[in-house]
């Protein structure tokens, strides 16, 4: 008859499996925390990248826009207007040639419409995408003035905010970006505008055209025409 021996075979012990599933549990917390992070890394960097390229595509097109401008209607000279979901009228509006390019808000996004002299109304057409929410537009005009020239420079200051279109936690990110455009037509014309007579009597020259009602220090609203 074979005599067995079982004092060499062993097993875990309770303690000893109660230890390893702790062990377990805490590895698996560990690396569970780290993908979450790096989900909500991932995230955060996907949101920045598409709003900060939407903010940046519609500074870009609006500085074409100012910089090849021969007059801005809206804002008025020294004038503040702020677009948002509260206010979706023209916020900005530029003159180019025979072209006038209106900036809306519509629907969360930035619209630029071009309508030609002559012909039936354009169409408002989205520059931003639908991943991006713009909350607002900003535009300020205002003048800084070439000394030399004694030539009033027609700049715009514009802010535009806008948040990542997504109702996630994890994407959850907004950005305010802020420019200031010169309208080089005007810059480069000679003398569009010049101050003669002692400070704030404003002469418009070369076709040039200025309102009768000053705002800001006296100044009267400045359009630029051809020469």
């Amino acid at each position: 008859m074979a005599n067995c021996n079982n004092k060499n075979l062993s097993g875990f012990s309770l303690l000893e499996f109660l230890i390893y599933i702790s062990i377990l549990s805490i590895v698996g917390l560990l690396a569970g925390g780290m993908f979450v992070s790096i989900n909500q890394g991932n995230a955060i960097s996907v949101a920045r990248t598409e709003v900060d390229s939407a903010i940046r595509f519609a500074l870009d097109q609006i500085h074409q826009d100012i910089k090849m401008s021969t007059g801005v209607t809206t804002p008025r000279y020294g004038k503040i207007i702020t677009c948002d979901a509260t206010h979706t009228s023209a916020c900005l509006v530029i003159v180019a040639g025979s072209n006038t390019i209106t900036y809306k808000i519509i629907s969360n996004q930035l619209t630029r419409e071009v309508d030609v002299a002559g012909s039936s109304p354009g169409t408002a057409n989205p520059i931003t995408p639908t991943t991006v929410k713009i909350t607002s537009l900003s535009a300020e005009y205002f003048g800084n003035y070439n000394v030399p020239a004694l030539a009033l420079v027609p700049t715009f200051q514009i802010l535009i905010t806008g948040s990542y279109n997504s109702s996630s936690p994890s994407y959850q990110y907004s950005e305010t970006k802020q420019a200031t455009f010169a309208s080089v037509s005007a810059y480069s014309a000679p003398a569009r505008g010049v101050f003669g007579g002692g400070m704030g009597i404003f002469t418009p020259v070369c076709g040039n055209a200025a309102s009768s009602t000053p705002h800001i220090n006296g100044l009267p609203t400045y359009t630029t025409g051809p020469c």
